[in-house]
C-alpha cells in the first residue's frame, strides 16, 4: 500500500511537470482511479501508514495529501494496520482468525466447520466472539 501512495505523490509532481493539456486528461483518469481507492477505504489520521512507511525518519510529519489519511476497510492491509496504534507504534496482534473466514478480496466470509486453515489476525473492529465456535487467542 506504501508503495502505490508513494506512486500518488509523484503523479502529482509529474501533472505539474507536463503540458497543461495532457495533465488535465490524466488528471480525470487520476480522479477515476482516487474515486475507487475511496470506495474500498475510510478515514484515518495517517499516523500508522506514515509510521510503517518509515519515510525519512521514524518522526517525519504525517504527508497533507489526502490519500495518506485513508486505510483500507478490510482485507490483509487491515489487518497489518491493526497491529500498531494510533501512534503508530507496533502493538503486535489483537487476536488471531482462520484464513478462511476471508475470501480471495480480503472480505469477511465465516468459517467453515472442520477448517484448519492457517490463523490471522482480524481487522480493526472486528469481534470474532459473536461467531460460533471462534477460537480467539
Amino acid at each position: 500500500m506504501v508503495a502505490a501512495l508513494i506512486i500518488r505523490d509523484r503523479l502529482v509532481r509529474a501533472l505539474g511537470l507536463i503540458p497543461t493539456e495532457l495533465a488535465e486528461r490524466l488528471s480525470i483518469i487520476a480522479s477515476e482511479v482516487d474515486e475507487r481507492f475511496r470506495g474500498f477505504t475510510i478515514e484515518d489520521s495517517g499516523v500508522r501508514i506514515t509510521r510503517i512507511a518509515n519515510l525519512e525518519a521514524p518522526d517525519t510529519p504525517v504527508p497533507n495529501d489526502w490519500w495518506w489519511h485513508r486505510v483500507p476497510v478490510d482485507g490483509p492491509v487491515a489487518i497489518d494496520l491493526s497491529h500498531y496504534d494510533d501512534a503508530g507504534n507496533y502493538v503486535g496482534p489483537a487476536g488471531r482468525i482462520r484464513l478462511s473466514r476471508y475470501e480471495a478480496r480480503g472480505n469477511y466470509v465465516g468459517q467453515s466447520e472442520g477448517d484448519e486453515s492457517k490463523l490471522i489476525t482480524p481487522p480493526v473492529g472486528h469481534d470474532d466472539s459473536a461467531i460460533p465456535g471462534s477460537q480467539a487467542g
